[in-house]
């Protein structure tokens, strides 16, 4: 594991794997949850991990966590709000369709997959993204909802470090913040498997098949939308 924010240190959250980045937390609030602590986050919320060479990962990547949103993104501008940014290198994103975006970026451009299914709106939900050098995957509840073919190298350009909970922008700025709650935010320099992500959500029977409706096209939070509501 590369970053382990779990927010049992709040109110000022630590990287739990050394050696460590430095978080600076502003306007975020701790809730209880599951015995342990969440992180409430309001439109004026900044979460920023400092720049550090552990999270240029080029390939092999994994980005998961614990999300509860309270608000739906805006369906104009960019249409996501940001649920982990790596500054120009990754994304993971919640969008207006209540969909989940796993985003990378090369030194020109980028690819990315977005969920089938979509998040229940006040629900705990496990979301993740993996990378493996060739298939780009996205998973909601432990069930795989996305693939995209790529080989892309991910860029380790970003200088400015990573946002949660908001996307990142030049100088840095933040845009696009998350409303609603986030726990156990976690990135690896190493590919889960589908397995690895059912476990944990929680176990069950979960499905590692590509849909066969993925793209990285928008799905539009087509026919699986019904999972939003097994949120833990």
């Amino acid at each position: 594991m590369a970053l382990c924010v779990d927010f049992e240190d709040m109110p000022t959250p630590k990287d739990g794997i050394a050696p460590s980045a430095t978080i600076t937390a502003s306007n975020v609030v701790p809730q209880d949850r599951l015995l342990e602590y969440a992180a409430e986050l309001a439109p004026i919320s900044e979460l920023k991990v400092s720049d550090t060479s552990k999270l240029d990962i080029t390939r092999n990547l994994t980005i998961e966590m614990w999300t509860k949103p309270t608000l739906v993104p805006s369906d104009s501008g960019d249409k996501q709000v940001g649920l982990f940014d790596a500054h120009l290198q990754y994304q993971l994103n919640f969008e207006s369709d209540r969909s989940i975006e796993c985003r990378i970026f090369d030194d020109e451009e980028s690819d990315n997959v977005d969920s089938l299914a979509q998040l229940a709106i006040g629900q705990w939900h496990h979301v993740a993204c993996t990378y493996d050098g060739a298939t780009l995957r996205v998973y909601v509840d432990g069930r795989l909802q996305g693939c995209q073919s790529t080989s892309r190298t991910i860029s380790i350009d970003g200088t400015f470090g990573a946002a949660i909970g908001a996307n990142m922008d030049v100088g840095p700025t933040y845009k696009n913040h998350f409303v609603g709650q986030l726990d156990n935010v976690h990135v690896y320099a190493n590919t889960l498997s589908g397995g690895d992500i059912c476990k944990l959500w929680g176990g069950g029977n979960c499905d590692d098949r590509c849909p066969a409706t993925s793209s990285g096209a928008p799905s539009g939070g087509g026919g699986w939308g019904g999972w939003g509501s097994w949120g833990h």
